[in-house]
């Protein structure tokens, strides 16, 4: 099954999962060191906990948005691999300066400035993969692909759990950049073939012809990043309020981390099987319907004790890496490759920018409704907006199958 790859694809593949591996220790560093990062800080801290972990996300998505959607229109005009690896080293650098700093909005800053090479790098590198895997591996291989986030999740989890400061665990993410190293070789990345006799305008033309599937990419994916970002960003603060303990909640913070990655890396790897027995389109309405189901009961009715609720955290997050894992290629798979990392960030990145502003609100609204219960609660009705257009797509198109045998030997 896997014979049929060249070496330098293989090799492309695995610089797309560790550059993938470090979008999420990046941005799980933010939520799960939230409080040890307030009380790292120095001097005048004007905004509370809610407000800044609000701002700090927010502000990260909105870079997310600016850099998914700016670079992947670069990576379109230009080779996709140096692009690749050029945002990584950039998103670490900036994840590490933030240790020179104390003041909120100075933090704040770095990190929006850090979304920007992340959000390339994710868009990046998932176009890659869509065009360097035969159609038939490309569940598979996609879903493995994305479960590389959530092992950065894992990662950023499992340093806190171990009780390394903030200040050490993302100043260890620049070793992510070694492996990067290869993605600046002509030779690696010359297992890539896009259409590059195509200009900004030619691009854009060709992307008003689709909108359709724009609108459906953009809202799938958009509505399920909601509640996504919002369940990740506040759960750990949530559960670690209602279930103290006597470490503050600091034990219960990295183990709903863990979970939520290890959920989301068991999810990505059942995406294969599951496409294979009920198709695309099918897979995502369960995504779907498993995610309203156990957000509800999760933010509805109060877990009984720590316990019940990491369960059903990691059972959440299993749809979770589900969905993320299927859209990384069915997104793709709309739009030909002239086009397709332009078309990939912008139905990825418009989504994030309704999800950065209800990031954003979630930490505001909880403080006017008393807690974040109530509020994880109502975000979860983006998720009737989303089935309701995964039903729309499955009567209205199927997928596009990009041609994928010339990135493959004899």
């Amino acid at each position: 099954m896997f014979a049929a790859m060249t070496r330098e694809a293989w090799l492309t593949f695995a610089i797309c999962w560790i550059g993938g591996m470090a979008c999420g220790a990046i941005a799980s560093a933010g939520p799960t060191y939230l409080p040890d990062i307030m009380a790292w800080q120095q001097g005048v801290m004007p905004l509370s906990m809610a407000e800044f972990g609000s701002m700090l996300q927010s502000m990260f998505l909105f870079g997310w948005i600016v850099g998914g959607i700016g670079f992947g229109l670069w990576a379109d005009l230009r080779d996709r691999l140096p692009v690749l690896g050029g945002v990584v080293l950039a998103a670490t650098m900036f994840t590490a300066a933030s240790v020179l700093v104390h003041d909120q909005y100075a933090l704040i800053a770095l990190r929006c400035a850090a979304g920007v090479f992340v959000g390339a790098a994710m868009v990046v590198s998932t176009t890659i993969g869509s065009e360097i895997l035969p159609h038939t591996r490309r569940p598979l291989m996609m879903g493995i692909l994305a479960n590389s986030y959530a092992v950065g999740i894992v990662l950023s989890g499992a340093l806190q759990s171990a009780a390394i400061p903030y200040t050490h665990a993302v100043l260890l993410f620049l070793v992510f950049n070694i492996p990067m190293l290869p993605a600046f070789s002509t030779r690696v990345g010359a297992c890539i073939v896009a259409d590059r006799e195509v200009s900004r305008a030619g691009v854009m033309r060709k992307l008003g012809s689709m909108r359709r599937e724009v609108a459906v990419g953009v809202t799938v994916y958009g509505c399920m990043l909601i509640v996504l970002w919002t369940s990740f960003t506040w759960l750990p603060t949530w559960l670690s309020q209602t279930f103290p303990g006597g470490d503050a909640g600091v034990a219960i913070r990295g183990a709903v981390m863990v979970a939520l990655g290890m959920g989301a890396i068991v999810g990505s790897l059942l995406v294969a099987p599951l496409v294979h027995l009920t198709g695309r389109i099918n897979s995502l309405i369960i995504c779907y319907a498993g995610v309203i189901i156990l957000s509800t009961f999760l933010y509805g009715v109060l877990p009984a004790s720590s316990t019940h609720a990491i369960i059903t955290v990691s059972a959440l997050s299993i749809f979770f890496g589900m969905s993320q894992a299927l859209m990384s290629f069915y997104v793709p798979e709309l739009f030909p490759s002239a086009v397709r990392a332009t078309a990939v960030g912008i139905c990825f990145n418009l989504g994030r920018t309704v999800t950065a502003i209800a990031v954003l609100q979630v930490g505001f609204i909880a403080e006017a409704l008393g807690g974040f219960q109530r509020t994880l609660l109502m975000a979860t009705s983006m998720l009737v907006v989303g089935l309701l257009t995964a039903l729309y797509a499955r009567r209205s198109f199927g997928t596009v199958t990009p041609s994928a045998e010339q990135f493959t030997t004899s």
